[in-house]
């Protein structure tokens, strides 16, 4: 089967709950519950990243989503917002961005109220059944610090393990394909 790219056209991807589709600046408003929750901020990855994903205005997360679809059209990753079908929301992102030496880096980004063993399970199932073909890596990496007690345990559940990532990060866990 042929590889479609997917920066020219941005794959849609369900869950029974969850829907991702390219982050839009139109979800800003939802956004700000993850964004500015003190709880889920704790848990962001944003090692090498220009910002800490910390936003206390809407303009701040509007800023934020411009850039993400920049960097789309670059090619550079893709931020894809997490749509809780049920109460037709963005409560969160996932990125995925290409790094030659550790393969995919996975960053999930979701409220505290969604940062349970179900729904991240029912995510990462996603991103393992879907973005080693989508993304053409045989290896993803995401982080979890040690307090992320729940998405820990479903990244060991999902088989990752583990990483040093030589000085570039502490927390991160990878998975082969």
């Amino acid at each position: 089967m042929a590889h479609t790219d997917p920066y020219e056209v941005c794959p849609i991807l369900e869950t029974a709950r969850f829907t991702l589709r390219l982050v839009a600046m139109n979800d800003a408003a939802d956004l700000m519950a993850c964004y500015s929750d003190t709880a889920t901020q704790e848990l962001f990855n944003a090692d090498n990243c220009s910002s800490d994903f910390r936003y206390a205005t809407v303009a701040e997360m509007a800023d934020c989503i411009q850039s993400w679809i920049n960097a789309y059209q670059a090619k550079n990753f893709i931020r894809f917002a997490i749509i809780d079908k049920e109460v037709s929301l963005a409560v969160g992102t996932i990125e995925m961005f290409i790094s030659g030496s550790f393969g995919g880096i996975l960053r999930l980004d979701i409220a505290s109220a969604y940062e349970t063993a179900a729904y991240l399970t029912e995510l990462i199932e996603l991103c393992i059944a879907e973005f080693y073909g989508i993304f053409q890596v045989k290896r993803m990496v995401t982080k979890a610090v040690p307090t992320a007690m729940e998405r820990v345990r479903v990244l060991q559940d999902m088989g990752f393990t583990p990483i040093d990532l030589q000085n570039r990060g502490e927390h991160y866990w990878a998975r082969k394909e």
